[in-house]
């Protein structure tokens, strides 16, 4: 018979003392890291020093609510798991855990915290049998680790916690979520026990990031993190923009390769490398920037890649390298290296302004002797066709339209494209190296086909290797911007004998870099020009669209006139992107400008 004074543990945890130490020094001893080059170690406080402020912040009682707004592998939810392993040895209760979707959560649950509790002793014996489930964590003592996600108002609104975790919520489809799942701990305000941390890279524009607005408008203290020069004291905030390169290379691989990257102490001179920058931050300390600590309920803790030890200098600003000319590049440095939304810059250019970069010094059809090869892009309407030449240079990048007009028939194209020559300004006689047809288009007003269909039998009867359909990309990836396509049925259901090389490229990101480079900032770095008799309406079709913001943030291309040259120039810029491969730097021989990255393939129904 069972000694009828045997107690069970969730018995015997009422009657002891209630955890007493700091949760930073908790995590110490029992909360082992589970995934990276630590998997399995304690945690330790000199990989993260950051997170001391932040779990010394989430043990006061008077704390209601904490945004963790830091880049990847810095640790945010990992020391958000830290700081509510160690919760639960105080007080024994609900915690809800949401992420995006489903599918999120079950890997979150199973992964991540089962595997954390399983390696902490203290929590793994308070676990009932069969309590590890895909979608929740049960305890002895009835209470649960609860995931909970976007879309499902079940999971959201039935039950009450006192410490909620939301965890990157910029990925969430329903923003308005993140509201009823704060509402979790209404019951337990009063008592001093409830916790809301939101931990998130931010993501989008200021608009989108919804981790971004609340946390300006919501925290009364916003902190940032300070470094100490290793050499000399001096206390300072490091910022991207003061990485250099030795011997001011700009080249990325070199950089990465060579560990190049430096950070100058403003005060000594003292060139910091990646072990300097990590000494410099475990000195370091969080600042406010908005409030005081003492005086918070809602903190707001902002964290940058440079900031967080073991990251690479030379990574960080090899990308800001390779972002320079690409603004979809540049809107994912802000949010993956900065932790910051990007700034959303109105794009509304003028045919006026345009006219400033006809070069008086080229002639109408006469490439410049830097010229490496010749695109002609068609844009294709239901009677005719719009057609531009355009000259390509490398080191650095140039474009120049050097021609531009309009053919009737798809036989008056053919003959565009392999019969016309142009004699450059070195005496050189250029065919056209690289075609490109807009396959878009409505009902031939004399065909039964549509433009489409007609357009690719046409593509499909050109000499391979020259003459290539494009298309908009449906489904964007970020850094592509090119990718190769194959499509084996037409629109109309017939079979593509051998099928047909269709490339989708990224207008959206093309169109930024075009209106960038037609700009003070971007003239010098990658010039873009049009010959000396370029005329108005030309211009004016280039100026056709400009970028706008609509309802809830999304940015969007407004047309306000005609765009078809804006169309062909878009499909130059693609041509000579390093993605489309054979590389324009590949056949010239220079072996610049392009990263060793193969185009992606996608199969994209016609």
């Amino acid at each position: 018979m069972d000694n009828p004074l045997e107690l069970r543990e969730a018995e015997t945890a009422v009657f002891k003392k209630p955890l007493t130490s700091r949760a930073y020094e908790w995590v110490q001893k029992f909360f082992r890291v589970v995934a990276g080059p630590f998997r399995g170690q304690l945690w330790k406080a000199t990989r993260a020093p950051h997170a001391e402020l932040v779990l010394d912040v989430l043990d006061r009682e008077e704390t209601r609510k904490v945004f963790m707004i830091w880049p990847s592998q810095g640790f945010k939810t990992t020391t958000a798991i830290g700081w509510i392993f160690t919760a639960l040895q105080r007080r024994m209760d609900n915690v809800a855990h949401a992420m995006a979707d489903e599918k999120a959560v079950n890997r979150m649950l199973t992964g991540t915290v089962t595997e954390a509790i399983k390696k902490c002793p203290p929590l793994r014996k308070r676990v009932k049998p069969g309590g590890f489930t895909k979608d929740e964590i049960r305890f002895d003592d009835g209470s649960a680790w609860i995931g909970v996600w976007a879309g499902s108002d079940s999971r959201t609104r039935s039950f009450s916690a006192p410490i909620v975790l939301i965890d990157e919520e910029d990925t969430y489809d329903d923003p308005g979520v993140v509201l009823a799942i704060e509402e979790r701990p209404d019951a337990y305000h009063d008592l001093g026990l409830s916790k809301i941390i939101r931990t998130c890279r931010p993501k989008g524009n200021e608009e989108k990031s919804t981790i971004w607005a609340d946390a300006q408008a919501q925290a009364d203290c916003w902190l940032v993190r300070e470094a100490v020069c290793p050499a000399c004291s001096h206390p300072q905030i490091m910022e991207h923009a003061d990485l250099f390169a030795l011997g001011r290379i700009k080249d990325p691989k070199l950089i990465r390769s060579g560990k190049l990257a430096r950070y100058a102490c403003k005060k000594c001179g003292y060139r910091w490398d990646d072990r300097a920058r990590d000494k410099a931050m475990g000195l370091g300390r969080w600042v406010a920037r908005r409030g005081a600590v003492d005086n918070g309920v809602i903190f707001a803790f902002h964290l940058r890649s440079w900031e967080i030890p073991g990251q690479s200098l030379s990574d960080i600003l090899a990308t800001w390298f390779e972002a320079q000319g690409n603004p979809r590049l540049l809107q994912k440095f802000d949010n993956n290296i900065c932790a910051k939304p990007y700034k959303f810059a109105a794009i509304d250019t003028d045919h006026e302004a345009i006219a400033a970069f006809i070069s008086k010094r080229i002639p109408h059809r006469q490439p410049p002797e830097w010229t490496l090869g010749l695109t002609l892009s068609g844009d294709m309407q239901k009677d005719h066709f719009r057609f531009s030449v355009c000259a390509h240079g490398l080191a650095p990048r140039r474009e120049v339209i050097i021609d531009y007009g309009e053919v009737g028939q798809f036989s008056d194209l053919t003959r565009l494209i392999f019969g016309t020559r142009y004699d450059t300004a070195d005496g050189r006689n250029l065919g056209i190296w690289r075609a490109s047809l807009d396959t878009g288009g409505g009902k031939n007003k004399n065909e039964a086909d549509t433009r489409p269909v007609q357009a690719y039998l046409w593509l499909a009867s050109q000499r391979p290797g020259v003459v290539f359909g494009t298309k908009g990309m449906s489904r964007k990836t970020p850094g592509v911007l090119v990718k190769r396509s194959v499509i084996e049925t037409l629109p109309d259901g017939r079979k593509l004998g051998g099928g047909l090389a269709l490339y989708l490229i990224d207008t959206d990101a093309f169109k930024r870099d075009i209106f960038w480079r037609l700009s003070e900032g971007g003239a010098e770095e990658a010039p873009l020009m049009f010959h000396a008799s370029t005329d108005e309406p030309y211009l004016k079709e280039i100026a056709s669209e400009k970028l706008v913001k609509k309802k809830g943030g999304k940015e969007e291309w407004e047309r306000t006139r005609a765009n078809h040259y804006l169309d062909c120039l878009v499909q130059h810029v693609a041509m000579a992107w390093w993605q489309w491969q054979p590389s324009l730097a590949a056949l010239s021989g220079l072996g610049v400008g392009a990263p060793t990255q193969t185009t992606e393939t996608e199969e994209e129904p016609a």
